[in-house]
């Protein structure tokens, strides 16, 4: 693909007196990566997208105050100044500039006690936390706390600053009539429920120098009752009239919504443009950064922009998924570009369930001083690595062995590539997994990986190979038993009856058969593995009764905010959850649960019963190879069954460090 594709996109902007290289923005983003500070970690998270080509960066929210405590960044001091100047000096010679986001979280984000500020006593709507309503005296102390940490970025050497005015955070809560509830000069009608931002961007003018870009990031709240994007759009009309903004950065949603505000791929592309777009529209002079919402490649931004949706257009996750998105789309390379899926899973799901920004497919991010690709040094000498399975983890590790300069061998008993992957995008809204199989599959062509696919192989045939590693990936199988994890003891009855499949089962084979009208699934897992089948039966017209031994609906992804979108399609179904519960009985057409809490038994219609349980994992190879071979590797869930995640960055480390490693760098002092 040829440079003048992307004619928009790599034309150069002006943001107040700092030029920025092209039109392409990572949004400031939560890491945790440095938990408060600046680390040489985090700063090689950011020069690796500096080096990949990005124009414009906002480091993640940098709290202002002590009043509300991040493991994000802070700035109650100059301390920062200093890091925010090593920063520049790493990330300066690629063009990229740099620009802080500033924060105060709030009722979202207590002090270190937990105490709260806000504008009213509203409660948090996540945690029903209650904040305290702030004096006119706490106001101008925060006024006070953002001008001077704009001018810490301004001595730092940064680019510039975004006042953060959206996603329920501090200024959210006085713009809002549903946190708003003032009587004072900073309540009331939306002229004074302004006024406490107004008072912010005056005085951080007032605390820089001029032309030193000053922008805010504003969104609805998307429920009803909260602020509309109709009435952010007044607010950018308003404030850029008064030269008090340098631009206008759009997005959607509140913590009342999350899953608007961190878009999955339950969502369609763009999902965010009805509430970013109209915001965006209020400026009239001003540069406009559009958050479109899962924008993954140059291709769908250069359309935004000529489309002029924006001047500037987002592409956060797609760049932690791989930081060279741009040089390598501008290098002709866009096929090598990997894709990020929109699971959330080590983005969102890192932060809330880890404290750790992490991704799916990427497992080098936040670890780019050890794991960043452009570390690898081919082997001096290459050896034969052959990979038994196909699948995600083994893929992985016939890709990392490739770019360290082995012959691979890589050999798959199906006649596709792609493991369970191919089985799990057959299940509604999950297409976009296959998107990194098919793009390592396409790798290891280019990489010239010998791949052998319908090549069912055993011990003998991979020591015929006379390998000097060999990584076992031959995954796992559902395991059908019934034994269930919260009752080991008891045995299922009726789990070998005709009707009862395993998830696998359903989604290759469910759609060539005749549905009943009634079916029952049960999760013993916690995973989206079960959500996934109740969608599939429920868009299909059956009714659904869902059991699980959890308290909730698949636990281990709401951190990724993928229930709530789930939940949307399946309650436009006949869609029933019974939770702590355990499966008594299966019978032809129902089924008996108990509570585990109880003794007391209850029948639910189920003239289907589709058992997800925790897999058995396919480790045979691995036991018969031992001690026959140099080096012996298992991955993924020939090891342990667990998820895409922990696959990928198994199958990582053990292609790229079978003979030894690893390979480490350290940034220049200062």
């Amino acid at each position: 693909m040829s440079v003048s594709t992307f004619k928009r996109v790599f034309e150069p902007i002006q943001i107040g007196r700092f030029n920025i290289p092209n039109r392409v923005v990572r949004s400031a983003h939560g890491t945790w990566i440095g938990k408060g500070f600046l680390t040489d970690e985090l700063i090689a998270y950011h020069e690796a997208r500096a080096k990949g080509g990005v124009g414009l960066s906002f480091l993640e929210m940098c709290s202002v105050h002590p009043t509300s405590f991040t493991i994000g960044l802070n700035s109650y001091d100059d301390g920062i100044i200093a890091r925010y100047q090593k920063l520049q000096k790493i990330v300066a010679p690629y063009g990229m500039a740099v620009f802080q986001q500033l924060a105060h979280g709030g009722v979202m984000y207590p002090d270190i006690n937990g105490v709260a500020l806000s504008a009213s006593a509203t409660p948090n709507p996540l945690s029903g936390v209650v904040p305290v309503a702030m004096t006119q005296e706490e106001i101008a102390l925060i006024v006070t706390a953002f001008a001077q940490a704009a001018r810490r970025c301004e001595e730092g050497g940064l680019a510039g600053v975004e006042i953060h005015a959206g996603h329920g955070y501090l200024f959210t809560q006085f713009l809002s009539t549903l946190m708003n509830r003032r009587e004072d000069e900073y309540g009331g009608n939306l002229e004074n429920r302004l006024r406490f931002l107004r008072e912010t961007l005056r005085a951080c003018r007032a605390a820089v120098s001029p032309g030193f870009p000053i922008g805010i990031r504003l969104s609805d709240e998307a429920t009803q009752g909260g602020i509309t994007a109709q009435e952010c759009g007044a607010i950018v009309r308003a404030l850029e009239g008064e030269g008090l903004i340098d631009f206008i950065h759009g997005s959607q949603g509140s913590y009342y919504v999350l899953p608007r505000m961190l878009p999955g791929m339950d969502f369609p592309q763009e999902s965010m443009l009805p509430s970013s777009g109209k915001i965006v529209a209020g400026a009239l002079r001003i540069p406009r950064i559009l958050a479109a919402g899962r924008v993954r490649t140059l291709e769908e931004a250069e359309q935004l922009l000529r489309d002029d949706a924006g001047d500037l257009i987002v592409l956060q996750r797609a760049h932690i998924a791989d930081p060279d998105l741009v040089r390598k789309s501008r290098a002709g390379r866009v096929e090598e570009v990997r894709p990020c899926i929109s699971c959330n899973q080590g983005c969102v799901g890192g932060l809330l369930a880890s404290a750790r920004l992490g991704c799916a497919v990427n497992p080098a991010v936040g670890a780019e001083l050890t794991l960043a690709e452009d570390l690898i040094v081919p082997a001096g000498e290459a050896k034969r690595v052959v990979v038994a399975g196909g699948g995600p983890a083994g893929m992985e590790a016939a890709r990392l062995a490739a770019l360290s300069g082995h012959e691979v061998i890589l050999l798959e008993a199906r006649a596709d590539l792609g493991g369970n992957i191919n089985i799990a995008k057959l299940a509604p809204r999950l297409q976009t997994l296959a998107d990194i199989t098919n793009w390592q599959e396409r790798e290891l062509y280019r990489l010239g990986v010998d791949v052998r696919t319908n090549t069912y192989v055993e011990a003998a045939d991979i020591l015929a190979l006379r390998p000097d590693a060999v990584v076992v990936a031959t995954g796992g199988l559902p395991r059908m038993d019934g034994r269930q994890i919260a009752t080991p003891g008891t045995q299922l009855k009726g789990a070998g009856l005709p009707h009862v499949l395993s998830s696998v089962d359903l989604l290759t084979v469910g759609a060539n058969r005749i549905l009943p009208a009634s079916a029952l699934v049960f999760d013993d897992v916690g995973h989206y593995e079960a959500l996934a089948v109740a969608q599939w039966l429920v868009e299909r017209n059956v009714a659904v009764t869902f059991v699980t031994r959890f308290s909730q609906l698949a636990p281990t992804v709401e951190s990724w905010t993928r229930v709530d979108p789930a939940l949307e399609h399946l309650l436009k179904g006949e869609f029933r959850v019974v939770t702590r519960a355990q499966l008594m009985e299966i019978r032809p057409e129902e089924s008996v649960v108990r509570q585990l809490a109880s003794e007391k038994l209850e029948t639910y219609p189920a003239e289907l019963v589709v058992m997800v349980l925790s897999r058995e994992p396919l480790n045979g190879l691995h036991g018969e190879l031992r001690g026959k071979v140099p080096v012996l590797e298992i991955v993924g869930d020939a090891k342990t069954p667990r998820d895409l995640q922990a696959a990928i960055r198994e199958g990582h480390m053990a292609g790229r460090f079978l003979f030894g490693g690893p390979f480490t760098r350290e940034l220049p002092p200062g």
